[in-house]
């Protein structure tokens, strides 16, 4: 019922930009960060202090050139009726300068892609004007998405059942055993590699220019290659990549959890950072002095053709000498 209620704040009040003739005209384009106003402009003995939670909200720049050329144009193909998707998509970008990106999906409602007569409407927020706790899974809030669906209502096909939700996120977690190199500390240097494990898997979400990617799909070995290419990292072991469903429950895929490939399960789904991935300290056989995986019966590698990464341990055609006999001389076909 309260959907990801982030704080409740007593005698809040809002705060209006006025704008004056000597302000920069861009000010508006970025989003006042949070904590920047602190006080009053005069003071007020009553108020003892004033705290700026959130960054602002609702801004946007006095319409340039451009932007007047494509609003045009969008509005003389579009004729302000929401007809095809990509009328339903425009139609939102340009009413509501929070949205980032808005996908449409015909014949498909909130829980079923083969529904004639439905239309779903998927919108993702833009980062910069988020306030959420969570920045691998930007929500839109329940107002904004009923302020949409009122907006697109006075414009659709009376035929037409209309839906507007948030995207699924589903959710990438890796697990594995990792030697550091000498001389880097493991403590920091694993804090270091979750990090950037989270902004390989979701690096919109720490940079703004990057796209956020609907009907994504990643190899377990790009993962393993990213790892290993970490000029900290030594080598890799005992690798395994887990997929979370929108129920935050482990997607299995032939009857076994860890996936060589990660795909999203529906067309509203966005694959997205787990936030905190497993990651150990290799362990070895006290007795071969070989590494050891959890729950392999033969795990002296910790590697096989799924974790395999072209230049780095997947060689085609490789050929080799037998060391008791040089003449012996094999070719290994993968």
């Amino acid at each position: 019922a309260l959907n990801r209620l982030l704080s409740i704040e007593t005698q809040a009040v809002l705060a209006e930009y006025d704008p004056q003739a000597d302000n920069d005209p861009n000010h508006l384009a970025t989003p006042l960060p949070a904590a920047t106003v602190t006080g009053l402009n005069r003071t007020d003995a009553a108020v003892k202090a004033v705290a700026q939670p959130y960054n602002s909200f609702g801004g946007k720049v006095e319409e340039q050139d451009q932007n007047f050329y494509i609003r045009v144009s969008e509005r003389l193909r579009h004729k302000n009726r929401s007809v095809t998707i990509w009328d339903y998509e425009r139609m939102v970008l340009e009413q509501f300068p929070s949205i980032y990106k808005v996908r449409c999906l015909n014949h498909t409602n909130e829980v079923d892609e083969e529904a004639p007569g439905h239309v779903t409407v998927v919108v993702v927020s833009n980062l910069r004007n988020q306030n959420t706790v969570n920045r691998f899974r930007p929500a839109t809030s329940t107002k904004t998405r009923q302020d949409i669906l009122q907006f697109l209502s006075l414009y659709k096909s009376a035929f037409t059942q209309l839906h507007v939700i948030n995207p699924l996120f589903e959710a990438i977690q890796v697990e594995f055993q990792v030697e550091f190199k000498q001389g880097f500390d493991r403590g920091f240097y694993t804090d270091e590699l979750q990090e950037d494990i989270n902004k390989f898997l979701s690096p919109w979400a720490f940079d703004d220019f990057d796209d956020i990617a609907f009907e994504g799909r990643i190899h377990k070995s790009r993962i393993l290659n990213f790892i290993e290419e970490r000029n900290y990292v030594d080598f890799v072991t005992c690798m395994k990549m887990y997929l979370y469903g929108q129920d935050g429950k482990r997607i299995s895929l032939d009857g076994s959890e860890d996936l060589d490939v990660a795909e999203v399960t529906t067309s509203a789904a966005i694959l997205v950072s787990y936030g905190t991935h497993v990651i150990k300290e290799v362990s070895y056989d006290p007795v071969t002095g070989k590494c050891t995986c959890e729950g392999d019966e033969d795990a002296s590698s910790g590697i096989g053709i799924s974790t395999m990464a072209i230049s780095i341990n997947f060689q085609v055609g490789q050929s080799f000498v037998s060391p008791t006999d040089p003449t012996d001389e094999n070719i290994i076909e993968l």
